[in-house]
Protein backbone atom coordinates (compact mmCIF):
# COMPACT_ATOMS: atom_id res chain seq x y z
CA UNK A 1 0.00 0.00 0.00
CA UNK A 2 1.23 3.52 -1.25
CA UNK A 3 2.45 5.71 1.78
CA UNK A 4 0.45 9.18 1.81
CA UNK A 5 2.61 12.30 1.01
CA UNK A 6 1.93 14.36 4.74
CA UNK A 7 4.13 17.13 3.76
CA UNK A 8 3.54 19.47 1.29
CA UNK A 9 6.58 20.00 -1.58
CA UNK A 10 8.71 22.97 -1.86
CA UNK A 11 9.99 23.64 -4.77
CA UNK A 12 13.86 24.33 -3.32
CA UNK A 13 13.68 27.09 -6.15
CA UNK A 14 11.17 28.90 -5.22
CA UNK A 15 12.52 28.86 -1.58
CA UNK A 16 15.73 29.89 -2.27
CA UNK A 17 14.29 32.94 -4.33
CA UNK A 18 12.28 33.97 -1.41
CA UNK A 19 14.78 33.94 0.96
CA UNK A 20 16.94 35.95 -1.36
CA UNK A 21 13.84 38.47 -1.32
CA UNK A 22 13.36 38.05 2.59
CA UNK A 23 16.29 37.82 4.08
CA UNK A 24 15.48 39.00 7.81
CA UNK A 25 12.61 36.47 7.25
CA UNK A 26 12.34 33.66 10.62
CA UNK A 27 11.87 30.90 9.50
CA UNK A 28 8.54 30.74 10.65
CA UNK A 29 7.29 33.21 8.41
CA UNK A 30 9.31 31.83 5.84
CA UNK A 31 7.06 28.19 6.66
CA UNK A 32 4.18 30.73 6.70
CA UNK A 33 4.49 31.86 3.13
CA UNK A 34 5.25 28.45 2.19
CA UNK A 35 2.15 27.23 3.94
CA UNK A 36 3.89 24.23 6.02
CA UNK A 37 5.95 24.17 9.59
CA UNK A 38 9.18 25.12 10.45
CA UNK A 39 10.37 21.69 11.19
CA UNK A 40 10.16 20.64 7.49
CA UNK A 41 10.85 23.99 6.13
CA UNK A 42 14.50 22.98 7.72
CA UNK A 43 14.25 19.76 6.55
CA UNK A 44 14.35 21.02 2.68
CA UNK A 45 16.70 23.75 3.95
CA UNK A 46 19.41 21.68 4.70
CA UNK A 47 18.53 18.63 2.31
CA UNK A 48 19.45 20.81 -0.90
CA UNK A 49 22.19 23.11 1.45
CA UNK A 50 20.29 26.46 1.14
CA UNK A 51 21.95 29.38 2.25
CA UNK A 52 19.97 30.23 5.33
CA UNK A 53 20.58 31.34 8.71
CA UNK A 54 17.71 31.43 11.05
CA UNK A 55 16.66 34.51 12.49
CA UNK A 56 15.00 34.81 15.72
CA UNK A 57 11.59 36.62 15.96
CA UNK A 58 12.26 38.59 18.84
CA UNK A 59 16.02 39.91 18.38
CA UNK A 60 18.95 39.44 20.97
CA UNK A 61 21.54 42.27 20.94
CA UNK A 62 25.17 41.51 21.91
CA UNK A 63 24.34 44.23 25.34
CA UNK A 64 21.21 42.05 26.60
CA UNK A 65 23.43 39.13 25.86
CA UNK A 66 26.81 40.07 27.93
CA UNK A 67 24.47 41.33 30.48
CA UNK A 68 23.08 37.89 30.87
CA UNK A 69 26.17 36.11 30.56
CA UNK A 70 27.60 38.52 33.21
CA UNK A 71 25.04 37.76 35.50
CA UNK A 72 24.44 34.19 35.22
CA UNK A 73 28.29 33.12 34.62
CA UNK A 74 27.97 29.47 35.23
CA UNK A 75 24.85 28.84 32.57
CA UNK A 76 25.41 26.64 28.93
CA UNK A 77 24.88 27.94 26.04
CA UNK A 78 21.70 25.84 26.04
CA UNK A 79 20.39 27.35 29.25
CA UNK A 80 21.11 30.84 27.42
CA UNK A 81 19.44 29.89 24.31
CA UNK A 82 16.37 28.49 26.23
CA UNK A 83 16.49 31.89 28.57
CA UNK A 84 16.40 33.52 24.70
CA UNK A 85 14.04 31.21 23.01
CA UNK A 86 16.68 31.03 20.44
CA UNK A 87 19.08 28.02 19.24
CA UNK A 88 22.59 27.91 20.77
CA UNK A 89 24.23 27.81 17.48
CA UNK A 90 22.57 31.75 17.87
CA UNK A 91 24.58 31.99 20.86
CA UNK A 92 27.52 30.75 19.91
CA UNK A 93 28.01 32.63 17.05
CA UNK A 94 27.22 36.37 18.78
CA UNK A 95 29.76 35.29 21.80
CA UNK A 96 32.53 34.71 18.89
CA UNK A 97 31.48 37.72 16.64
CA UNK A 98 31.03 40.34 19.68
CA UNK A 99 34.20 38.43 21.34
CA UNK A 100 31.99 38.18 24.08
CA UNK A 101 33.75 36.70 27.36
CA UNK A 102 32.00 33.54 27.99
CA UNK A 103 33.61 30.45 29.27
CA UNK A 104 32.48 27.15 27.76
CA UNK A 105 30.59 24.98 30.55
CA UNK A 106 30.64 21.05 29.43
CA UNK A 107 29.44 19.74 32.70
CA UNK A 108 28.27 16.53 31.47
CA UNK A 109 30.77 16.09 28.60
CA UNK A 110 34.95 16.06 28.72
CA UNK A 111 34.80 13.78 31.83
CA UNK A 112 33.88 16.16 34.21
CA UNK A 113 32.41 15.12 37.40
CA UNK A 114 29.52 16.76 39.30
CA UNK A 115 30.01 17.63 42.59
CA UNK A 116 28.94 14.10 44.55
CA UNK A 117 28.66 15.53 47.98
CA UNK A 118 26.89 18.28 47.55
CA UNK A 119 24.32 16.52 45.65
CA UNK A 120 23.98 13.79 48.49
CA UNK A 121 23.57 16.59 50.76
CA UNK A 122 21.24 18.99 48.76
CA UNK A 123 19.00 15.34 48.74
CA UNK A 124 18.85 14.69 52.41
CA UNK A 125 17.82 18.55 52.80
CA UNK A 126 15.35 18.02 49.74
CA UNK A 127 14.24 14.84 50.13
CA UNK A 128 11.41 15.71 47.46
CA UNK A 129 13.24 17.14 44.83
CA UNK A 130 13.14 15.32 41.42
CA UNK A 131 16.13 14.80 39.21
CA UNK A 132 14.84 17.56 37.54
CA UNK A 133 15.06 20.00 40.50
CA UNK A 134 18.30 18.37 41.62
CA UNK A 135 19.50 19.38 37.71
CA UNK A 136 18.42 22.86 37.97
CA UNK A 137 19.65 23.30 41.76
CA UNK A 138 23.16 22.10 40.26
CA UNK A 139 23.06 23.91 36.77
CA UNK A 140 23.24 20.29 35.04
CA UNK A 141 20.52 17.66 33.12
CA UNK A 142 18.03 15.27 33.77
CA UNK A 143 20.63 12.26 32.36
CA UNK A 144 24.01 13.47 34.19
CA UNK A 145 21.90 13.61 37.63
CA UNK A 146 20.49 9.83 37.10
CA UNK A 147 23.98 8.55 36.34
CA UNK A 148 25.40 10.03 38.92
CA UNK A 149 23.35 9.08 41.74
CA UNK A 150 23.51 5.52 39.99
CA UNK A 151 27.05 5.14 39.62
CA UNK A 152 27.98 6.59 43.41
CA UNK A 153 24.68 4.89 44.98
CA UNK A 154 23.92 8.02 46.69
CA UNK A 155 20.74 7.95 48.91
CA UNK A 156 17.75 8.56 46.61
CA UNK A 157 14.42 7.94 46.20
CA UNK A 158 13.09 7.87 42.65
CA UNK A 159 10.17 10.17 42.78
CA UNK A 160 8.35 9.04 39.48
CA UNK A 161 6.80 5.80 41.25
CA UNK A 162 7.82 4.35 38.20
CA UNK A 163 6.24 6.62 36.05
CA UNK A 164 7.93 7.62 32.99
CA UNK A 165 8.16 11.99 32.44
CA UNK A 166 6.06 12.94 29.69
CA UNK A 167 5.90 15.83 27.58
CA UNK A 168 2.98 17.56 26.21
CA UNK A 169 2.65 17.74 22.70
CA UNK A 170 1.51 21.53 22.17
CA UNK A 171 4.85 22.34 24.09
CA UNK A 172 6.95 19.85 22.50
CA UNK A 173 6.15 21.06 19.04
CA UNK A 174 6.02 24.32 19.48
CA UNK A 175 9.50 24.72 20.90
CA UNK A 176 10.71 22.18 18.16
CA UNK A 177 9.04 25.01 15.64
CA UNK A 178 11.20 27.35 17.15
CA UNK A 179 14.47 25.76 17.35
CA UNK A 180 14.12 23.38 13.90
CA UNK A 181 17.86 22.69 14.75
CA UNK A 182 18.16 21.77 18.23
CA UNK A 183 19.24 18.50 18.93
CA UNK A 184 17.72 16.02 21.43
CA UNK A 185 20.19 16.77 24.11
CA UNK A 186 19.56 20.76 23.79
CA UNK A 187 15.41 19.94 23.97
CA UNK A 188 15.93 17.83 26.93
CA UNK A 189 17.87 20.41 28.90
CA UNK A 190 14.93 23.06 28.19
CA UNK A 191 12.31 20.72 29.34
CA UNK A 192 14.52 19.41 32.45
CA UNK A 193 13.59 16.01 31.50
CA UNK A 194 16.22 12.73 29.52
CA UNK A 195 16.99 12.48 25.84
CA UNK A 196 14.40 9.16 26.05
CA UNK A 197 11.75 11.49 27.59
CA UNK A 198 12.06 13.76 24.23
CA UNK A 199 12.63 10.81 21.94
CA UNK A 200 9.59 8.65 23.36
CA UNK A 201 7.08 12.45 22.99
CA UNK A 202 8.71 12.52 19.00
CA UNK A 203 7.61 9.04 18.53
CA UNK A 204 4.46 9.44 20.30
CA UNK A 205 2.93 12.65 18.83
CA UNK A 206 4.62 11.47 15.28
CA UNK A 207 6.73 15.24 15.39
CA UNK A 208 9.14 15.10 12.55
CA UNK A 209 12.50 16.06 14.11
CA UNK A 210 15.74 15.00 12.22
CA UNK A 211 18.44 14.23 14.96
CA UNK A 212 21.61 16.14 14.75
CA UNK A 213 24.65 15.76 15.93
CA UNK A 214 25.94 18.25 17.97
CA UNK A 215 29.37 20.31 16.89
CA UNK A 216 32.31 19.71 18.99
Amino acid sequence: MERKRTHKIISPDALRAYISTHPEATIREVAGFFGCNSVHLGQVIRKNKIDYRPKNSASLSKKELREYIQAHPESSQAQIAASFSCNPSVISRMIKKHKIEYHSKKFRKRGLKLPLKKIQKYIRAHPEATHAEIARAFKSNHDAIGKAIRDNKLQYKNKTGGVKPTLSQPKLGKYIQANPNATQTEIAMFFNCSTSCVSRALKKYNIMHKARKKSA
